[in-house]
């Protein structure tokens, strides 16, 4: 165990590419290009994911005012016809007299 440790220390700082083939080296690197194509890929995927998160929450949103809008328009053009219709009430009854 002793001679592991003593073994793995003295590799310790090395360049561990320089003990590898050519071949090996080459499957390194492609490695490397694809961790990194990869990498790019998920930031893409997680900005995308973001984008479309705010998306759907803006939409929701609108469609909340929208419906809130609705009911207030409602309610409003309910209480102008309610008072449209006791003015012209009040108003036939001045007529009268």
């Amino acid at each position: 165990m002793k001679t592991t440790a003593q073994s793995l220390n003295e590799e310790l700082g090395t360049d561990l590419l320089a003990q590898l083939s050519v071949d090996d080296q080459r499957e390194v690197d492609k490695l490397n290009d694809q961790i990194q194509t990869l990498t790019m890929e998920n930031r893409s995927t997680l900005k995308e994911r973001v984008r479309v998160r705010r998306r759907t929450l803006l939409q929701c949103r609108s469609t909340l005012l929208q419906q809130c809008l609705q009911r207030k328009m409602r309610s409003s053009k309910t209480h102008v016809f309610t008072d449209s219709n006791a003015i012209s009430c009040s108003c036939r009854g001045d007529d009268s007299y």
